[in-house]
C-alpha cells in the first residue's frame, strides 16, 4: 500500500498507448503511477491504496468516468479527479460537478496542458 504524499496518481485508460505515454510523462515527472484499463480494476486500487489523484478517461468498456468517478468519490470522498475526454465536456456542466470531478481535460491535449491540472490538483488536494 502507497503512503499519501507520494504523488500517488491513478491513471484509468482503457488504450494501452495512451495508458503507456501517460506512464512515462508521469514518471518523467517524478509522479507515482498506478495504472488500471477498466472501472472495476480501478476500485480495487482505490480500495487498497492511498491515491492522491485519479485521472480517468470518459470511454471506458463497462462504466463511463463519470459513474466511475461517483464510485471513487463514495469510497474516497474528495480524492481529487481530472477527467479526460474526445467529447466536448465543460467543468460546469451539473453531472460533472455531481460526480465529484474536479477538472477536465480534452483529448487530444498537450502533455503540458495535462501536467498543469495534475499539479493544481494535487497542490489543492481540495475539488474547486
Amino acid at each position: 500500500m502507497l503512503n499519501k504524499s507520494n504523488n500517488a496518481i491513478l491513471l484509468v485508460e482503457d488504450d494501452e498507448s495512451i495508458r503507456d505515454l501517460m506512464v512515462n510523462i508521469m514518471i518523467h515527472n517524478k509522479y507515482v503511477p498506478m495504472t488500471a484499463s477498466c472501472s472495476e480494476d480501478a476500485l480495487e486500487i482505490i480500495k487498497a491504496n492511498e491515491i492522491d489523484l485519479a485521472v480517468i478517461n470518459y470511454g471506458l468498456p463497462t462504466d463511463d468516468g463519470v459513474t466511475l468517478a461517483k464510485k471513487i468519490e463514495a469510497i474516497k470522498p474528495g480524492l481529487p479527479t481530472i477527467l479526460m475526454s474526445g467529447l466536448n465536456v465543460k467543468n460546469s456542466d451539473c453531472q460533472i460537478r455531481e460526480a465529484g470531478i474536479n477538472d477536465v481535460i480534452q483529448k487530444p491535449s498537450r502533455i503540458e496542458n495535462l501536467l498543469d491540472k495534475v499539479r493544481h490538483s494535487l497542490a489543492s488536494g481540495v475539488k474547486v
